[in-house]
């Protein structure tokens, strides 16, 4: 016998905008996509999972997400997490056609392809160990949405636990809720709908049910299990609770700034104008409705109507409510525009206006909104791939030099599986093609784990007892060493592998302030002089790129030059020597960075110092400029008075970086 749940699935009626929704989304995803599912692509965190590492996430307070990631298994299979990822997208977008009952299938391919092609999304995409629990996240926050909008009664407390287990799973998508909440009561009070109010209230509730559930499940697993949140890591997830009223203001001035600069301010033009025009049709077309509904002739419809839509960018950016540190993939809220756009190209029938010159205008202002909305997605998409194929180039250069690396440890004379290995000096990360950065790799951690997965070869490093007892006992020997990839930069010596990466200018490794050789070590060159170090912009946006150049002359030619980047003090990025005087390096993270280079002559080379910690650097000048990346993106340049110390003369100039982009 059926049971009454069967039979109500049978008798289910779902509408065919919502099943074209649904077709649409699931192909879309992939298609948009698929460079990145293609293949197993190593990125970030997936890399901790390939190589055993058993994930916690209790510590940034996601307390559900372990027992989600069970569902598509421990390791990562780009096709099957594609898959699982689509269908999740195109449920949650389903259930956003749902709610607003979108009834033209122009309207609905918009949202689907806008959304999808969304920067927030291509930027999740590339975690791929959890992409889909991060989809499930949405479809959770998407399902909150439906409960509380279109059921009845209590259904605001279904959609509180929603919330809740979304927050559980991902916090930023909570944060996608609040604009579809809000723009649902805008247009149930345009329309003039009774219980407008009451739904508000009903969604408010819910918003609080969720963050209050979740807080509550987070206090006590964390008690619980007797762990403590991470503190200045995961995008400001220990701080989420950390405000007080003046702070939650600041907050709110910024989410207001961030928004419009997000996507006023891009250094692609065609890109600017797309948003323009999007924005000026969007908001012509809402003003055109609201009149045609007649909201103007009710001043506290028109009142409430005004303060709602005020309130929509706020809305939209309130992911900047919840923390400082707002990197691009918790973002997806910022998408919220495009359905507004496709919601009012559903709505609009220009056959209401009297005369002939309004319709006129209306179908242009249409024309122009789907324009704009086709330009900017296929604009967002071929974005989405150029970032894959960044990630493909840097992997692949990754295997290469990790597989060097390897076998040259292997084929060492006197090397044995058993001896453990001792990295001395910061590893110069492999030189890839122009216009791509090497992300991951030329740190020690993901040096054991590649080599260990991949190369088949099991690297222990020695403990720092150990490491310093080297270092005292072999000093010398170690310090005349060649500095990889040189010949001679891999020994072994009693029992222990010793790799050098360097400890000098010369590997393009860590050149920190308290490393500079003192004056008195130095030969300069006479004639080599730099004048200083520059970047090409004044404002840029985070994940665009920025060119330093050096500026040089004298000395014996060809002129070498090393660059190093910082990010807040901590080295993320090596050159090398190579004679292009100018440098190109995109951040991906908030920060400060700076940029260091060394310029050597023809006759200058580095020598060797029995001092580890020490830098001799012959016949080099030095020049520094930094760029401050925050999430602005407007930047002011500043330059800072010339020091000179012994041959090292330093400039710097900053740019502050203010709004958030591709990150």
């Amino acid at each position: 016998m059926e049971s009454n749940l069967v039979r109500r699935l049978g008798k289910l009626k779902i509408p065919g905008s919502v099943r074209f929704c649904f077709t649409v989304s699931f192909v879309l995803f992939l298609l948009i996509h698929f460079y990145w599912f293609k293949e197993k692509y190593m990125f970030a965190d997936d890399t901790l999972v390939v190589t055993g590492w058993t994930w916690g996430y209790l510590d940034v307070g996601r307390w559900l997400l372990a027992f989600v990631r069970e569902i598509s298994g421990r390791y990562s299979i780009p096709w099957f997490t594609g898959m699982l990822s689509a269908l999740y997208m195109a449920a949650a977008l389903s259930l956003l056609v749902g709610i607003f009952e979108i009834q033209r299938k122009t309207a609905v391919f918009l949202t689907a392809l806008s959304l999808i092609a969304f920067p927030a999304i291509a930027r999740e995409v590339q975690y791929i160990s959890h992409i889909d629990a991060m989809m499930l996240s949405l479809l959770l926050a998407c399902a909150g949405c439906f409960f509380t909008l279109k059921r009845p009664r209590f259904g605001f407390l279904a959609g509180g636990l929603f919330f809740c287990l979304s927050m559980g799973i991902y916090q930023a998508y909570y944060t996608f809720a609040i604009p579809v909440l809000l723009f649902y009561i805008l247009i149930s009070c345009v329309r003039g709908e009774e219980g407008w109010f009451k739904t508000g209230l009903k969604s408010i509730g819910a918003l609080l049910i969720g963050v209050v559930g979740y807080k509550l499940v987070l206090d006590a697993v964390l008690k619980l299990t007797q762990t403590e949140m991470k503190t200045g890591v995961y995008s400001g997830a220990d701080t989420m609770w950390s405000f007080t009223p003046l702070t939650l203001l600041q907050r709110a001035g910024t989410a207001y700034k961030e928004f419009f600069r997000f996507f006023f301010v891009n250094d692609k033009p065609l890109v600017t104008w797309g948003y323009i025009a999007l924005f000026a049709a969007c908001v012509l077309l809402g003003v055109y409705l609201a009149w045609m509904r007649g909201v103007h002739r009710d001043w506290k419809k028109l009142l409430c109507s005004i303060g709602m839509t005020l309130l929509l960018p706020l809305a939209c950016a309130s992911i900047h409510l919840m923390t400082d540190a707002v990197p691009l993939r918790t973002m997806f809220a910022f998408a919220f525009p495009f359905l507004i756009c496709a919601l009012l190209l559903d709505r609009m029938d220009f056959r209401e206006g009297e005369k002939k010159l309004l319709r006129w205008v209306g179908l242009s202002l249409q024309a122009l909104a789907l324009a704009a909305c086709l330009l900017l997605s296929y604009c967002n998409a071929m974005q989405a791939n150029e970032l894959y194929l960044n990630s493909d180039v840097t992997n692949k250069t990754a295997f290469s030099w990790y597989t060097r690396l390897a076998s040259r440890i292997e084929e060492k004379a006197g090397y044995k599986t058993e001896y453990n290995v001792c990295f001395v000096g910061t590893p110069r990360q492999p030189t890839v093609p122009d216009g791509f950065e090497f992300s991951t790799l030329a740190r020690e951690k993901e040096i054991l784990r590649y080599c260990s997965w991949y190369c088949g070869i099991n690297l222990v490093k020695v403990s720092d007892e150990k490491a310093a007892e080297m270092l005292e006992l072999y000093g010398d020997r170690i310090g005349k060493m060649p500095s990889y990839p040189m010949e001679g930069s891999v020994q072994v010596i009693k029992s222990v592998v010793v790799v050098k990466f360097g400890n000098s200018a010369e590997d393009g490794s860590a050149l920190r302030e308290e490393d500079e050789p003192p004056p008195d070590t130095i030969d300069k060159t006479p004639g080599l002089e730099v004048s200083g170090i520059a970047a090409d912009v004044s404002s840029a946006k985070t994940g665009e790129s920025i060119t330093w150049t050096a500026s040089a002359s004298g000395g014996e030619a060809p002129c070498t030059y090393c660059f190093c980047v910082y990010k807040d003090g901590e080295q993320v990025k090596a050159s090398g020597y190579h004679e292009a005087d100018t440098y190109r390096y995109t951040p991906w993270e908030t920060g400060v960075y700076t940029a260091k280079v060394i310029v050597r002559d023809a006759a200058g080379c580095p020598t060797p110092s029995s001092n580890l910690s020490r830098r001799t650097c012959a016949r080099s000048s030095k020049a520094s400029s930094s760029a401050r990346r925050t999430p602005e993106t407007r930047s002011t340049a500043r330059a800072s008075s010339n020091s000179v110390r012994g041959s090292t003369i330093s400039t710097k100039t900053s740019s502050r970086n203010s709004a958030p982009g591709w990150r």
